[in-house]
């Protein structure tokens, strides 16, 4: 990579839609809802070249380590961060699935060593969209195999000759500080404590939701469980529940709804099944949508204490 020829690349970015087409229009008139404007990831040329890449400091983003990340083996990437300096060199098809809710594997290299670098592939690293439009790289195992600590700075670039993440642990708040009995085996205990209290979901329900986006609690528990083994059973558990809420269980067709791997996709689905079924409008939509969520999902984030 050459720091005196920088590299030319098609930007990503959102195309709303403020105006509707005439069957919008008239789909609007006939069910009296106004129209909802909707946006498209696509790509464009850049006027300006890509951010350069210094070999001598290449690191775009620097992130400070904090006890969550630590916890989750989780780094955020912010909304600006991730256009700018990752998904301009990601194929279109391959950002548009992020930008639907699916996660994406990439291959890290670690090279705080330097000599010796390491390679993260065939999984072990993910990027996933957050319900808030920013970004999280999930990388569980460079977190223990780094000792990331709370406080210790990192950067990471994304490599678009290699197609790759590029991951170097740049200071340490105190290298030597020693984790307690408790804090070393955190993770065990949470994965363990996950899984009974999985067990242990009732049917009861409650009246307080605490004032905050649904779908926020719902990546709130896939991010607290997302390096556990039973991720996938929490899932299932989660979209069971949600299937057989008596606020909801008119709509039949979302039976097939059981195997949606992700928060975005489900929610898409519920309301393409429910506005061919029942021809509602998006409010009421959403007043089903939430009224189910109420029930199912807030039990589900006592348990998980999240």
């Amino acid at each position: 990579m050459s720091e005196h020829r920088p590299l030319l690349s098609l930007k990503k970015t959102f195309f709303h839609n403020f105006f509707p087409s005439k069957a919008e229009e008239e789909a609007c008139r006939v069910n009296n809802t106004p129209h909802v404007v909707t946006r498209e990831l696509v790509e464009i040329r850049d006027v300006y070249p890509a951010p350069r890449i210094y070999l001598q400091n290449p690191w775009q983003i620097k992130k400070k380590i904090t006890h969550d990340a630590i916890v989750v083996g989780m780094l955020m990437i912010a909304f600006f961060e991730m256009f700018e300096y990752i998904l301009r060199y990601w194929t279109l098809d391959m950002a548009k699935s992020l930008e639907n809710g699916f996660s994406v594997w990439v291959d890290m290299w670690d090279v705080t060593e330097g000599n010796v670098p390491k390679k993260y592939e065939g999984g072990r690293v993910w990027i996933r969209k957050l319900y808030n439009d920013d970004f999280s790289t999930w990388c569980n195992e460079l977190f223990n195999d780094r000792k990331l600590g709370d406080g210790d700075e990192i950067g990471i670039y994304w490599d678009p000759r290699s197609a790759s993440l590029v991951f170097k642990l740049l200071s340490q708040k105190d290298p030597f500080l020693k984790l307690d009995s408790s804090e070393t085996k955190e993770w065990e205990a949470m994965s363990t404590w996950l899984q009974k209290k999985m067990e242990e979901i009732s049917e009861t329900t409650t009246t307080c939701f605490r004032r905050e986006d649904p779908l926020g609690w719902i990546f709130k528990v896939e991010r607290v469980s997302a390096t556990n083994v039973n991720l996938g059973k929490l899932q299932r558990e989660l979209l069971n529940q949600f299937h057989h809420s008596q606020k909801i269980n008119q709509y039949d067709v979302l039976m097939g709804m059981k195997q949606v791997t992700t928060v975005t996709a489900f929610r898409d689905e519920f309301e393409n099944v429910s506005a061919s079924k029942k021809q509602a409008s998006d409010g009421l939509l959403s007043g089903v949508f939430l009224n189910g969520l109420k029930e199912e999902i807030c039990t589900l984030c006592n348990f998980l204490n999240v």
